[in-house]
């Protein structure tokens, strides 16, 4: 079979899914996979910290998080692992869909950390690859999905109206099932599960958030937000936000809500900007 024949790398589809740019920044950590490189970005700051692995969204580099992120996480005693896309800021290769779960393995084991020091957390288009993690390394202390998607087909049709005229249905829905079947992938995880949707979120709309938590069976926590959509959601609500963070890296992302704002499930209460 060649690339040719795989549905699910047509070019309508990654056309509209990646939208990888020339984005520099210092210091690139370097991961080798298969027929390119992923210019990431590690920033440990104590061994004794556990480490968050990101996966940013489509149309977002490693770069535009490697100034302020690495800050907040600092704060929060967590060192911070960007993770990369091929041909995504300092990159080399094309991102597809098939490579952007291939190429999760070899940035896990690059962290260099047992599973139970590793938080993994996938952003909208990043919670494919973070999704995946969590199926190849099901002991990983947690997991974070932000506005992410649970059933890969209805969004490609919502994302893509003219998709089901140039790719059979059958065909294509069999291929997602092979590689994204995240039902199956989140349920044999046994790390602590937070997921996080906006209300208004309009590209991916929040019955996949609730779907994600739905299928995972170890402890978990599903925090919805009135305010903020699909790409405003974390500035929005930051300081709810990083709290929840806070509470699964701690291990308690079950316990009662004490943070001193609204609890998430939903946090209708303005929380300022950052």
């Amino acid at each position: 079979m060649t690339q040719d024949d795989i549905a699910i790398l047509h070019p309508c589809i990654s056309g509209r899914l990646f939208f990888p740019q020339f984005y520099p920044f210092k210091n690139p950590f370097e991961v080798r996979v298969d027929g390119a490189t992923l210019a990431c970005s590690f920033h440990q700051f104590s061994k004794h910290y556990k480490t968050v692995v990101f996966f940013h969204g489509n149309g977002e580099t490693v770069g535009e998080y490697d100034t302020l992120f690495p800050r907040l996480f600092e704060s929060l005693s967590l060192n911070l692992f960007l993770a990369e896309y091929r041909g995504y800021g300092l990159s080399t290769g094309d991102p597809d869909l098939l490579n952007l779960v291939s190429d999760v393995a070899p940035i896990i084991e690059a962290v260099g950390q047992p599973q139970e020091n590793i938080i993994l957390f996938g952003r909208s288009l990043g919670s494919l690859p973070a999704i995946h993690a969590a199926s190849l390394f099901p002991s990983c202390h947690g997991l974070i999905v932000e506005s992410g998607t649970a059933l890969l087909l209805d969004n490609l049709i919502r994302w893509v109206p003219s998709l089901l005229d140039v790719v059979a249905r059958n065909r294509l829905a069999e291929e997602i099932n092979l590689h994204f079947d995240h039902r199956k992938k989140l349920g044999a995880f046994r790390g602590g599960c937070l997921v996080v949707h906006s209300l208004n979120d309009r590209m991916t709309p929040v019955s996949h958030g609730r779907m994600i938590h739905d299928w995972v069976s170890a402890p978990k926590r599903l925090a919805l937000f009135e305010r903020g959509d699909h790409n405003s959601i974390f500035l929005e609500n930051w300081s709810t936000y990083i709290g929840l963070i806070v509470m699964l890296a701690e291990g308690r992302i079950e316990s009662e809500w004490l943070n001193n704002t609204p609890e998430p499930i939903v946090a209708k209460r303005a929380e300022g900007s950052v």
